[in-house]
């Protein structure tokens, strides 16, 4: 089961890594071309300090009682026009 501040990490790399690109999908299979090409990027060695860290995010945010934790937030955008 995928978290929200999972989800935000998400959307963020693969956010990060779609602007860094050379040149940007200008279209909506353009998109889902570049988003799959660069999720499939993210080196394991990035997913597996993730994972590793759920513990002490999960701490985190029982500590807060649910409120903000010093983790990443952030807003998701689109690089395309729908």
């Amino acid at each position: 089961m995928q978290t929200t501040s999972q989800r935000k990490w998400f959307d963020y790399e693969l956010g990060r890594r779609l602007a860094n690109r050379p040149m940007s999908p200008t279209s909506l299979p353009e998109l889902e071309i570049a988003l799959k090409r660069e999720w499939w990027r993210i080196p394991q060695e990035l997913l597996g300090k993730l994972i590793l860290s759920m513990p002490h995010r999960c701490l985190s945010i029982l500590t807060v009682l649910g409120d903000h934790t010093p983790y990443l937030t952030v807003t998701v955008w689109h690089c395309c026009p729908v």
